[in-house]
């Protein structure tokens, strides 16, 4: 990869067909004698699913005009990001932000962030966060520790 903008929009777009996959998969289990002709019908009968990233880059790319994506040196990335935004378009999925210690697939990868996955497991539950203000993690717990919180506290 060139740059950790063009690995995220790859793992996005990996992650994006593979939620499609999954819910064509999960409405054929449903009923098997569907046909495949029309794919979008079966996405208009299933929820909007959220596809989210910590990659700010990413995230902006995707949320600004259609002439942002000149801007970007990467042609391929540049074409990917264009694909990803006709999707979205469909409106069969979303795309939101998290900072990088919320987001919880980190801690499938990245041995350092494996607390993350140990701390959904052990709640038993996750709640996605949105910051209007997108605050890195960084920032956050430099503010939690001011105030006398632990790094992870909500």
């Amino acid at each position: 990869m060139r740059s950790s903008l063009a690995g995220e929009t790859q793992a996005y777009v990996e992650t994006l067909d593979m939620l499609e996959f999954t819910k064509v998969f999960y409405s054929l289990f449903l009923d098997p004698w569907k046909s495949l002709s029309d794919v979008e019908s079966i996405f208009e009968k299933q929820h909007k699913s959220p596809v989210i990233t910590d990659a700010k880059s990413l995230y902006d790319a995707l949320e600004r005009s259609e002439s942002s994506t000149r801007n970007l040196t990467e042609r391929r990335t540049a074409i990917e990001v264009t694909a990803i935004r006709q999707r979205l378009e469909h409106g069969f999925i979303y795309t939101g932000w998290v900072n990088s210690d919320r987001q919880m697939a980190d801690g499938l990868t990245k041995p350092q962030a494996a607390w993350k996955l140990l701390e959904i497991m052990s709640a038993g539950k996750w709640k996605i966060v949105w910051d209007a203000t997108f605050q890195s993690a960084r920032k956050l717990k430099v503010a939690a520790r001011s105030e006398g919180k632990r790094d992870f506290d909500g």
